[in-house]
Order: structure tokens, then C-alpha cells, then sequence
């Protein structure tokens, strides 16, 4: 270690951004479409993957 300071560029957590927020939209998007069941609590799984993706990219570590 000769004292150079390495920095995570904050688009390297983009990919895993992404994919989080489709999977938290896609969550919501069927907990919407369940007609039979309750679909508050797929819905709230979904909001959950909402605020994980939020927190990936605006947490520094």
C-alpha cells in the first residue's frame, strides 16, 4: 500500500440496481393483478425491493 486511495465509481452498483428495481416493479406488477388473494402483502414485498434498491445505490458503504 504506497497511500493511493481507491474509489468505487458509484455506477458499479448500477447493474445491481436494476435488477433490484425490476424485481421490486415486477413484484408489485403481480401482487396488482391477484384478484383472489390479499395482495397487500406482495405488494409490500414489492415496496421492500423498492427502498433495498433506493439504499444500493445511495449508500456509500
Amino acid at each position: 500500500m504506497n497511500g493511493l486511495k481507491t474509489e468505487v465509481h458509484p455506477l458499479t452498483r448500477l447493474p445491481g440496481f436494476i435488477v433490484i428495481l425490476a424485481i421490486g416493479l415486477a413484484i408489485i406488477g403481480y401482487g396488482t393483478t391477484l384478484h383472489e388473494l390479499n395482495p397487500n402483502w406482495v405488494i409490500a414485498i414489492g415496496i421492500i425491493f423498492l427502498i433495498i434498491a433506493v439504499l444500493s445505490i445511495t449508500v456509500v458503504r
